[in-house]
Parts: structure tokens; sequence; C-alpha cells
């Protein structure tokens, strides 16, 4: 598959302080999987997705700094990544920066209905913010884009509704440096 961590049918975890550049496909791909905390990875150079969660429930993806992500600019793909028949899924204080495009985007591969997922206190500065390519809406919470609004891009742009832009990047923040999805700005899909 070319990804440089691929879980798949994992239950309990932890992927955490790993390096991954370079890979052909995604740095960090989970699949169908329950209880993983994905925290504190440096993610560069990937073909795809910096971090991927399909069809997985009880996620978190904190703290991992991700450049160059999606560099073969697929709507699609994104540093952080969501596809459908995922529920519970916290995306924060996590840093998208580079040439790639995209900074959350979510997968029309898998169209199976999402819960709970809340995307928020992340720091992405790509050149487009968001691609929303599913069928069902969804809503993200507030992001720093930069300095400047969140772009909305995608096979269903009109369903993502995007919360207003931080002023500061969270990163380095006392919010990310101890970060608490039941404390921060975190409205839930």
């Amino acid at each position: 598959i070319g990804s440089g961590i691929n879980l798949w049918k994992a239950t309990g975890g932890t992927i955490s302080d790993n390096l991954v550049e370079n890979s052909g496909h995604s740095g960090i791909q989970l699949n169908s999987s329950i209880g993983i905390d994905i925290t504190d990875n440096r993610i560069s150079n990937t073909a795809a997705n910096g971090i991927n969660v399909a069809e997985s429930q009880d996620i978190t993806v904190i703290g991992n700094l991700i450049s160059n992500a999606n560099t073969s600019n697929d709507a699609d793909s994104a540093g952080l990544t969501l596809y459908g028949g995922s529920s519970n899924v916290v995306m924060m204080c996590n840093s998208v920066t580079g040439a790639g495009n995209n900074g959350f985007s979510t997968a029309s591969a898998i169209t199976t209905p999402f819960s709970g997922i809340r995307v928020f206190d992340n720091a992405m500065t790509v050149s487009d913010s968001v691609s929303h390519n599913l069928m069902q809406g969804i809503d993200i919470g507030s992001n720093w884009y930069g300095g400047g609004v969140a772009t909305i891009s995608g096979s269903n742009a009109m369903g993502a509704q995007v919360a207003d832009p931080l002023a500061v990047t969270p990163i380095g923040s006392v919010i990310c440096n101890t970060p608490d999805p039941d404390t921060a700005n975190n409205p839930t899909a």
C-alpha cells in the first residue's frame, strides 16, 4: 500500500513519536480500528494523506506535525483525512504545513455515515484548508488558517460548515500543551 504505518482492525493502542518521511501513500493509515491514539508523530512528504482515519471508532489524533502531505494534490487527500464509517474521532492541535494541499479532507471512497467528528484547534497553513467530498454534511470547529479564513472545496463544499478561524495558532498554546477534547473549541458533527 505504501503507507509508513498502516493499522487495520486494531483494538486499543497508541501510535506515537514516530518519524515518517517520503511515503508513497499515507504517513499513518488507520482502517476499521477501535480506541487508537495517534499522537506526537512527525510526517512529511506523503503522496496522499498525512494521517487518515477510515471506518474507525474512538480515535484521537493530537499533536502531530505534518508537512508536505498530499503532494499528488488529490481532492480526497489532505494532511488530516476522514473516511466515512468513523465515529467519535477527535483531531486537534495538529500542525499541517507545506507544499501539499488540503489541511483537512473527507474522502469519497467510503460513503458510510460518520458521527461524533471533532476537528478543532489545528493549525493548517496549506494552499486549501478544507476539502469535503462526502454527501453527509460536516461541522468543522475553529482552526487557525495562517491568519486568514478557511478555503472550502471538494465535491460537497456546500455541505461543510466551518466555524470562524482562530486569531492565532493554537500550537504551543495552553490548550495544545495539555489538550483536553472536552474543554477546547470542539463542536460535534
